[in-house]
Parts: C-alpha cells; sequence; structure tokens
C-alpha cells in the first residue's frame, strides 16, 4: 500500500517455464498476463480452490483477482509452439486487450469452446493484439505480421480511447490494422 506494507502475495506457476510479464490494476480487479509451460498445469487460484489450466506447449495465460487477491478467473490461449503473453490493459468496464506474439500456426484466441484462429504465422514470430470482456468472452482478435519476427511488447490505453502498441518489427512490411483496413509499416 501507500505506506509500503504488503497487502498479498503469493506463487504463481508450477515446475515449468511459467512466467508473468505483465500486471494491471484498477478499481476492482488485478489482472496478470503471462506465458504457461507447466507439463502438468498450474493452478491459477491462490486459495483453496482448484482451476488449473493445462497449456500447449507454451502459452498465453491471462488471471484475474480481486484487489485481496482472490481468484476471480483466468484462462490460457495458445497452439502447439511458443506464444508469449507481453502486456495487459484493463478497462474500467472490466474488459481486457492482451498483446504479444506467436509461433504456433494454430493459434486459437478463444478460451471458450469456439475457435478463433489468428492468421496462419507468416515467419519466426508474429504479433497480436486480443479483446476479452469481463466474462473473458472474446470480442477481437488480429494477428500481423511480415516476412520476419514481429511481437508487440506494450500497450497503453490512453484517455481518448486509443490504444496504443509498441514493439519490435523487423519485417519490410507489416499491416498494423486491427480492423479490415490496411496500414502498412515498413523497416
Amino acid at each position: 500500500n501507500d505506506s509500503g506494507v504488503l497487502l498479498w502475495a503469493f506463487p504463481l506457476g508450477n515446475f515449468g517455464y511459467d512466467r508473468a510479464e505483465g500486471i494491471e490494476v484498477n478499481d476492482s480487479q488485478v489482472c496478470i498476463i503471462g506465458t504457461a509451460n507447466s507439463p502438468l498445469g498450474f493452478d491459477l487460484d491462490p486459495g483453496p480452490g482448484d482451476t488449473h489450466i493445462y497449456p500447449g506447449y507454451v502459452d498465453v495465460f491471462l488471471a484475474r483477482y480481486d484487489l485481496d487477491g482472490n481468484f476471480i478467473s483466468g484462462f490460457s490461449v495458445g497452439g502447439i509452439e511458443v506464444d508469449y503473453g507481453t502486456d495487459v490493459e484493463l478497462y474500467p468496464n472490466g474488459d481486457v486487450v492482451l498483446s504479444g506474439y506467436y509461433r504456433s500456426s494454430d493459434f486459437d484466441a478463444d478460451p471458450g469452446s469456439g475457435i478463433v484462429l489468428l492468421p496462419p504465422l507468416v515467419q519466426i514470430t508474429d504479433a497480436f493484439i486480443l479483446k476479452y470482456n469481463a466474462g473473458n468472452e472474446l470480442l477481437l482478435a488480429k494477428g500481423f505480421g511480415g516476412d520476419s519476427g514481429d511481437q508487440l511488447k506494450a500497450l497503453h490505453h490512453a484517455a481518448n480511447g486509443d490504444l496504443l502498441v509498441i514493439g519490435h518489427f523487423a519485417s519490410t512490411e507489416v499491416d498494423v490494422d486491427a480492423g479490415p483496413d490496411t496500414v502498412l509499416l515498413g523497416t
């Protein structure tokens, strides 16, 4: 807190390559994004509940907690290869936007029973932006990349509603528009 007193802490992960990459807090919850690779799965719930996720090879996870550290919900998305979650933006209504990059040609962005595949991998890695509502239902899935490795590293939700992103783009041209239009950036 403001006085430097620890309010809560707990371990997250298991015996694999599990790591938290980003955290975002609003007035009602804490969201953590990361990368999971525990072959036996790992429990996102630090309490007595058992909320295991079972990632593919290396997948993206999102975990939601209330301000007292109690588990609200969580999920993982990805495919058969290495996929990384790098940052999360949490909106006042509970929606979240996730950034990262993927190597899976079968990256499923829908944490539910549906299947929403990101575009096939063009080269080494491609970047993604995913948006979910407060109930973790997929609202937007955009994968983009070019002829080399492309990665999103951080997000920021501006006061005017714009979403600012930063990353590494090694491709000669990348369509960075999340909608149906084409906006090409080149190196």
